[in-house]
This record gives C-alpha cells, structure tokens and sequence, in this order.
C-alpha cells in the first residue's frame, strides 16, 4: 500500500524546522552582536603647541664717540726750533763783591762761562792748579775744551792770579771766533791805541775787534792799559757788553749768573 506523503505538510515541517533554525541562528546572532563591544575609536589628535619664539630683536648697542682731534698745530721745525730759544731777560752781574777788587783768572772765566750759557764739558783737566772740584774747574774745562784758553803750560792754569785786560779780551775774541765771529781777514784790522807797543803780539786782533766794537774803553790819551790787572767793575763791563752782544750775532742765547751774582 502506497504511503501518500503531504509535501505540503513535510514542507511545513521542514519550513517549520527551518524557520526555527533560523530564528535561534538569529537569535544567537543578535545576543552575539550585542554582546560585542566594538572598541572605541578614540582619535586623539596631537597637541599642537607651536610655540612661536619670543621676539625679543635686541638692537646692537650704538655708542657713537665722535672724538674729534685734538686741533694741535704742528709748527715747521725750523720755528718750533726759534719758538724755544729764549734770549736771557737778564744781561747784568750782581754782584756782592766790591767793584775796586780784583777778578782772578778762574773767577773770569766763571763768569764768563755763565753767559755763555754754562755748557757742560766731559774733559779731564791737566792743570795741577785746577782741582777737580773748585768752583771754577768746569768754567775751565770748557775754555780748554773750544780753545778759548791754553794756560800757561800744559798743567798750569793760573787759577788764582789776577786776570789782566788783555788775556781776557783774548778769551773773549777766542769765543767769538770759534763760532765764525770777529775779522775775517786777521791782516786788515788796525790796532788803534796809544800803548800797543805794550800790548802782547798774540793780544793784538783781539783788542783791535773789541775797541773797534766798543766793547772796551781807552782814556783821553787813548792808552788801553794791556797789563793793568781787571777790578770787578771793569770785568762785568766788558764781559755784559761783549758777551750778548757776541752771543745775538752768532745765534746763542744764554744765561747769566755766577760767582758774582746775588743768590
């Protein structure tokens, strides 16, 4: 006997079966889905620090010194040179002494020595008359030294004899030649005293240039006297006549001051 089989029903069952089926996968689908925790998507964006630098523009330091030059006028030297040469303001010897007294040899050329402007000479002295620490040697160590005298001899001076009228008008003229002064030619002056036969031959220039410029005196009979020995009076007289007067001419200026002058 055949057996009809419902398609219908087994459909209904099979679908029944089915649908459940599907229902619990659904089911547990749903739970599962549920139950899942999806992890959170947490975007966490960079700070964004832009720290912008300080702005701090720091000027150099403007320090301007204008010094300006010191305005120093810079003479030629030829006029710096004449700007410091001083002509001595004073060309007279004061003298405590008494005009009458005689003057030595040494104490002449001391003076003399003074208005010359007291140069300084490093010479040894040969005099055994001269010691070297008397007042008077470094007067004499320079008249040695530019020939404006030779002594008696080699090693004697004569510092304490009595300096006469015409040894020191030859110092005198000794100088003033030394330093391109005096005649030129020695043959054309004329000794013009009355007493020359008495005047000493290497004397003679010499008292023919200072009485021509009248550096010294003669008396109403036109007698000099070559011999007489010089008193304080005389010796300052022609020594502040010839010496400045020289010393101008010849381009030195010097001082004055010495053994005779108030200190």
């Amino acid at each position: 006997m055949a057996i009809k089989t419902n398609k219908d029903d087994t459909t209904k069952k099979t679908g029944g079966l089915f649908e459940k089926l599907k229902e619990n996968i659904a089911s547990k689908t749903q739970v599962g889905t549920a139950a899942g925790t999806k992890p959170a998507t947490t975007t966490v964006k960079p700070a964004t620090t832009t720290a912008k630098p300080a702005a701090t523009t720091v000027k150099p330091a403007t320090t301007t010194t204008a010094a300006k030059p010191a305005a120093t006028a810079v003479k030629p030297a030829a006029a710096a040179a004449a700007a410091a040469v001083t002509k001595p303001a004073v060309t007279k010897i004061e003298t405590d002494a008494k005009d009458e007294d005689e003057v030595t040899r040494g104490e002449a050329l001391y003076e003399f020595w003074q208005l010359a402007g007291s140069p300084s000479v490093m010479k040894n002295l040969t005099y055994k008359d001269v010691h070297t620490l008397h007042k008077c040697a470094p007067a004499i160590r320079w008249a040695t030294d530019i020939g404006v005298t030779e002594g008696y001899y080699p090693d004697q001076f004569g510092i304490d004899d009595p300096v006469t009228r015409e040894q020191l008008i030859v110092f005198i003229y000794r100088y003033i030649k030394k330093y391109d002064g005096g005649f030129k030619d020695n043959k054309t002056y004329k000794l013009q005293v009355a007493d020359a036969d008495d005047v000493s031959d290497w004397a003679q220039e010499a008292i023919a240039y200072c009485v021509a410029n009248k550096y010294v005196t003669v008396d109403k009979a036109k007698k000099f006297y070559p011999k007489a020995h010089l008193t304080v009076a005389e010796t300052k007289e022609l020594l502040e006549k010839a010496i400045p007067a020289e010393n101008e001419k010849l381009g030195i200026f010097a001082k004055i001051g010495g053994l005779f002058s108030k200190k």
